[in-house]
């Protein structure tokens, strides 16, 4: 039998192979360190999800905000900025914010060109 791979897996496995050398190279240690006990790694994780929480009501809120929804060539506008400039990148708060841009430069062309 022909082994399938799902390309949106192998897409965040390779988000996280990143993130781990990024890691390493900013912090130093890999996430076997021991320096560290459970209550300290579920710390870290809770204030991840809070970082992410808040990024992710921002960008409702601008979307709510928007005079109208986001049409089809803004979304594929933001799809392209989105590509060139976040994918590339490594940390996760730098990206959500480049995504919040990206959607906002996108919404700003196709009004000009409305």
């Amino acid at each position: 039998m022909t082994e399938r791979r799902d390309a949106v897996v192998e897409a965040v496995r390779e988000d996280l192979l990143r993130r781990s050398q990024v890691g390493i190279a900013k912090y130093g240690v890999t996430l076997e360190r021991k320096d560290l006990n459970l209550r300290d790694w579920l710390q870290h994780a809770y204030e991840e999800h809070l970082d992410a929480a808040n990024y992710l009501k921002r960008a409702i809120l601008e979307i709510d905000a928007a005079p109208a929804g986001p049409d089809d060539n803004t979304i594929n506008r933001a799809a392209v900025l989105l590509k060139q400039r976040v994918f590339p990148q490594n940390d996760v708060p730098a990206a959500i914010r480049q995504v919040l841009e990206a959607l906002n430069t996108a919404s700003k062309e196709a009004q000009h060109a409305a």
